[in-house]
C-alpha cells in the first residue's frame, strides 16, 4: 500500500496570540526573564518594553501606560535587589578580565549593555586599585590571559611557528583592544619564564 499521506499539506499551527500587557504581567514577564539572566536595569527595559510594543499593537492599549509600568517594575526590582547594575558590571569585568580581555573592550561590552559610562569608569578603576601596580599591571594579566587561552606568542610550542605567526598574533591582540606597549612585552617575551617574572606573580593565583 502506498502512502500518500505526505501529498496533503501539513496544517501549521497559528502564532501565539500576545498577552494583554498589565502591570502584573510585565513584572512576571521580567522575573522570568531573571531566572534565566542576571541582567541591566536598561537591557530589562528593552525586553519589556519590545514585548508591550507587541502586545499593545495587537490588542490595540496604549504603550504610554505600559512605559510608566515598565518604569515601576524595574524601581521596584532595583529595590528589592533583583536588578543591580553595579553588581551587574562587577561580574562581568571579572569574567572578562579572566577570559582575557581589555579595558578597552571591557568598557565597550558594558556600554553596550545600557550602564552608564560614569559607572562602568569608575568600577574599573576600581578594579585596578585591587592590583598592585594598578591598571598597568591589570592589563598585562589580562593579556597574559589571553595569550594563554589562544596559544599565542610564548605560549606557542614551536619557535619557527611563533616567528610566522607574529603578525598574526599582534593582530589578535589588536582586535581585543590592547595597547601596542602591552602586547610588545607579551609577544616579544624571550620565553614563558621571563614574562611571569615581569607580571611578578602567580598568574594561577590571580582568580
Amino acid at each position: 500500500m502506498i502512502d500518500d499521506t505526505s501529498t496533503y499539506p501539513v496544517a501549521k499551527k497559528s502564532p501565539r496570540r500576545p498577552r494583554k500587557v498589565s502591570r502584573q504581567r510585565l513584572e512576571r514577564w521580567a522575573l522570568n526573564y531573571l531566572d534565566r539572566f542576571f541582567t541591566t536595569r536598561a537591557n530589562m527595559r528593552c525586553v519589556l518594553l519590545r514585548r508591550a510594543r507587541k502586545s499593545c499593537h495587537f490588542h490595540g492599549t496604549d504603550l504610554t501606560q505600559a512605559e510608566l509600568w515598565i518604569d515601576e517594575v524595574i524601581l521596584q526590582l532595583t529595590e528589592q535587589g533583583y536588578l543591580d547594575d553595579r553588581r551587574y558590571a562587577q561580574g562581568v569585568i571579572r569574567r572578562l578580565r579572566r577570559r582575557g580581555a581589555s579595558q578597552r573592550m571591557i568598557h565597550s561590552q558594558l556600554r553596550e549593555k545600557g550602564l552608564e559610562t560614569e559607572l562602568v569608569e569608575n568600577l574599573l578603576a576600581e578594579h585596578g586599585d585591587q592590583v598592585e601596580g594598578g591598571l598597568e599591571a591589570l592589563e598585562l594579566r589580562s593579556a597574559y590571559a589571553l595569550a594563554r587561552r589562544r596559544k599565542l606568542g610564548p605560549f606557542r610550542i614551536c619557535e619557527v611557528q611563533r616567528r610566522e605567526r607574529r603578525d598574526k598574533d599582534r593582530g589578535v591582540f589588536a582586535r581585543a583592544g590592547f595597547a601596542w606597549a602591552v602586547t610588545a612585552l607579551v609577544l616579544e617575551a624571550e620565553s614563558l619564564e621571563n614574562l611571569e617574572a615581569e607580571l611578578g606573580e602567580t598568574p594561577t593565583s590571580w582568580d
